[in-house]
């Protein structure tokens, strides 16, 4: 369901666009405003998680600041043990 509103956000966005072109350029603005829309919505779906981090004071978490139950056990064999996620 998320991706079809997303999907449906980015639609939205993009005919919205689309119309202002064609309001403000006619055929070539319409073209243009639909090439910007394109990147733009590229760029949100691709970039967007990075996007948010970046504009928060997010940062990772050391090994001592997370609480217990989620803290990874140094104690699992190497074979058997997930792989850590990728630090920002």
């Amino acid at each position: 369901m998320n991706t079809f509103k997303s999907t449906l956000l980015l639609v939205t966005l993009t005919l919205i666009l689309v119309l202002a072109g064609d309001w403000i350029g006619g055929q070539n603005g319409m073209v243009f405003a639909f090439l910007l829309s394109a990147a733009m919505n590229f760029v949100a779906y691709f970039y967007s998680d990075k996007i948010a981090l970046g504009i928060l004071p997010a940062q990772p978490a050391t090994r001592e600041q997370l609480p217990a139950p989620t803290r990874p056990s140094s104690a699992s064999p190497p074979k058997t043990a997930s792989p850590c996620p990728k630090s920002m």
